[in-house]
């Protein structure tokens, strides 16, 4: 089976399911049906807040969302050119752009729109140069920023490196689409190539909804006070929100930037498979597992008890979404709390409570609370500064005739947030990446924090410990030589000096609140690392609830 078609069947297990269940259609919400202007249409919540944050921040582009796939075979260029415009003429949102309206905006649909296949040609570069030529190129066009209220916001460009050897990317502004928006127009694109490069009908069915048809529908119907007692669970939820604060390598700046980086790391299969096990054997989802790994390094990192992550869901509660290509997707705030230090075991069925409960409202516009929360400071997320996704949504390979498509990385420069962690697992071992502000931290503390992570998830997933350990004795040191690099908060934690009052450990001279201990420890500790000479931290005010906080920071 064909990974379109395995997605397809997906798609229609899950509607089976939902149906036998009883879930299909059971709301009290009227039907989305064909809007009646079709020039125009009102923002969803989800794209008012980013159409704000792009006229706030001129040149963003931490929105751009690329996919890049390498094309080795055959590629009949024109043929590619007529399906991207098929394309375009099925889906509105691909040729919309976003008019100002008094305080707000609308979306205003092309009757038609011209999408054009840039190539650029690095064919007569020696072999070796042509590859990074490609990327390059491809890269700088990610990073040119959308002018939405004059240009869709979609772009296709293709660079080839010989007759039979091509990249394509596919670049949206993710205020017209999202990760499951991918998969429907990656399906239609492959159907459409295959027609046009045969001159025969491509035998899609007509869409009876656009994406403007679903904002009106959601601006019609949740207002007032149907849309107050949706949000009463957030409101809720969200009361006395706390502030993560994570220790930086940099001081922030008041208006937070979005360059940005990443790192990686793939878990090795034995702990993978642990990790799998432990996700099974608490009826609980590898999401979950991961998330209370995630939340309890935060934990030890901040010293806080109340952490909160943002995760992405597909947002898609209604059958009549799934063929649509829009901005359905949200990051839902997941709060957990670490009061009386529970075990992994423990935390992971609040994990679980958290992740159900607030899944059950994803199809309320958490959006509206961003804005009524904090209107004024949206360029940085209200809500969170670290963000957690699994990137499962329904993968549909892109296959143009009979040449094999590869994905291609295309590292954006660009990020959303402080630290966002991307999970995949594959057969080779969960993948977790990890994108960092550069503004923030550096690399080498984004990699320690991943082998935090990962050291983390060692232990819980040792039966042994996972139910004896708490969370707050979890160790979150990765030895010399491991995943996490440097080995310094290891040597940290092991600092033994002489003193006037004796030998001291750094975590004892930090529980007896032993100021010049603890800075003797710190210095000879860093004696010859990058850190020398940048230990400022006023120890003399430093409790011993801090500890946690101290002896990961640096």
């Amino acid at each position: 089976m064909q990974p379109d078609e395995l997605a397809e069947e997906r798609r229609r297990l899950l509607a089976q399911l939902l149906e036998e269940e009883g879930l299909e259609g059971a709301t009290s919400e009227p039907a989305i049906v064909p809007r009646d202007e079709r020039g125009e249409a009102p923002l969803t919540f989800a794209q008012e807040v980013l159409w704000l944050l792009d006229r706030a921040t001129p040149g963003l582009t931490a929105y751009n969302t690329p996919v890049a796939r390498r094309i080795r075979g055959a590629l009949d260029v024109p043929a590619l050119e007529r399906a991207i415009a098929a394309l375009v003429a099925r889906h509105e949102t691909l040729r919309t752009v976003f008019a100002a309206r008094g305080d707000g905006a609308v979306q205003v649909v092309l009757p038609r729109a011209t999408v054009a296949v840039t190539v650029h040609d690095v064919s007569a570069l020696p072999a070796g140069e042509r590859e990074g030529a490609a990327i390059a190129h491809l890269r700088s066009v990610t990073d040119t920023p959308f002018d939405l209220a004059r240009e869709p916001g979609f772009r296709v460009a293709l660079a080839r490196l010989a007759g039979d050897d091509h990249v394509l990317l596919l670049l949206t502004h993710h205020i017209v689409s999202d990760a499951w928006s991918y998969g429907v127009l990656m399906s239609e694109l492959n159907a459409l190539y295959a027609a046009e490069s045969r001159g025969v009908a491509h035998g899609l069915a007509p869409l009876a909804l656009q994406f403007g048809d679903f904002a009106a529908w959601q601006r019609a119907t949740l207002q007032g006070e149907r849309l107050d007692e949706r949000l009463a669970f957030w409101r809720e939820r969200l009361a006395d929100l706390p502030t993560l604060e994570l220790p930086t390598d940099f001081t922030p700046r008041g208006t937070p930037g979005f360059a940005g980086a990443r790192v990686g790391t793939t878990l090795a299969n034995e702990l993978s498979d642990r990790v799998r096990a432990l996700a099974t054997s608490h009826d609980a989802t590898l999401y979950m597992v991961l998330l209370a790994a995630v939340q309890t390094v935060l934990h030890r990192y901040s010293g806080q008890d109340d952490i909160v992550v943002g995760s992405a869901v597909a947002g898609r509660t209604r059958r009549e979404t799934e063929s649509m290509i829009g901005y359905f997707s949200q990051a839902l705030p997941m709060r957990t709390r670490f009061d009386g230090d529970p075990s992994f075991v423990e935390l992971l069925g609040r994990v679980r409570d958290t992740v159900l409960g607030t899944t059950e409202h994803q199809d309320v516009p958490v959006e509206t609370l961003v804005l009524e929360l904090q209107r004024r400071q949206l360029r940085h997320a209200p809500l969170f500064r670290v963000v957690l996704t699994m990137q499962d949504a329904l993968p549909v390979a892109l296959r143009l005739g009979d040449a094999p498509a590869e994905p291609v990385e295309l590292d954006a420069s660009a990020t959303k947030f402080d630290l966002t962690f991307l999970v995949t697992d594959t057969p080779a071992g969960i993948e977790i990446a990890l994108w960092h502000r550069t503004e923030l931290i550096r690399a080498e503390r984004a990699v320690r924090l991943l082998g935090h992570v990962a050291t983390v998830l060692g232990a819980a997933s040792t039966p042994t410990e996972s139910k004896a350990l708490a969370t707050g004795n979890l160790p979150a040191q990765t030895p010399t030589g491991s995943v996490g690099g440097s080995g310094l908060t290891y040597s940290f934690n092991q600092t033994t000096i002489a003193g006037s009052a004796g030998a001291f450990n750094v975590l004892t001279a930090f529980a007896n609140n032993n100021s010049l201990a603890v800075n003797q420890a710190l210095s000879a500790t860093f004696t010859g690392t990058p850190f020398a000479g940048q230990i400022a931290t006023p120890f003399s005010i430093v409790q011993p609830t801090m500890l946690a906080t101290m002896y990961i920071k640096l």
